[in-house]
């Protein structure tokens, strides 16, 4: 989130960017997301509002959570392709594209209840296996959140063949 940050207030973007920027509320809202993401890392509980308000941030710069929080750039790389001259020139089939960007825009929603169950279960998982937690309370919580994580990586592959799908459906050969 730091490099992200950074990077949209110091780097071209587009023209008039910095302006925007500058003046709009972005910064303001991109500094609250960063005292957020530090908190988390120094083991601060998960908090509703604060991920409306990371949620927001990421929305209004186009930025994608699979890339903060699994450090996956494909979506990141993919729409900057769509947006090149090489993919505008391309002719676009009638009527797929439109149920391309309905299963592309259902991905993104897709993308942050997903990762934050996942997180959660990896959170689980981290006190199921504390020392401090009674021994039979922590194998049950265990037990669980091995269930969750297994069925969030499952949902994973679905995300992505649906993500490949909807590149297909846009995209055909």
């Amino acid at each position: 989130m730091e490099q992200i940050i950074a990077t949209l207030g110091s780097c071209f973007v587009t023209e008039g960017w910095h302006e925007s920027w500058e003046s709009g509320f972005l910064p303001k809202l991109g500094a609250d997301v960063l005292a957020y993401f530090r908190a988390r890392a120094d083991g601060a509980r998960e908090n509703a509002i604060e991920e409306a308000k990371v949620n927001a941030f990421v929305g209004h710069c186009g930025q994608s959570l699979d890339w903060i929080f699994g450090g996956d750039p494909r979506g990141l790389i993919c729409k900057a392709a769509a947006n090149s001259p090489q993919s505008s020139g391309l002719p676009k089939p009638s009527g797929t594209r439109d149920k391309a960007q309905e299963v592309s825009h259902g991905l993104s929603e897709f993308e942050t209840p997903f990762l934050q169950v996942r997180h959660l279960a990896l959170a689980a998982r981290m006190m199921g296996s504390s020392d401090d937690m009674p021994r039979e309370p922590g194998l049950a919580l265990d037990a669980v959140a091995d269930k969750i994580v297994d069925m969030m990586d499952e949902l994973s592959e679905e995300r992505e063949r649906l993500w490949r799908l909807s590149r297909e459906v846009a995209y055909p050969e």
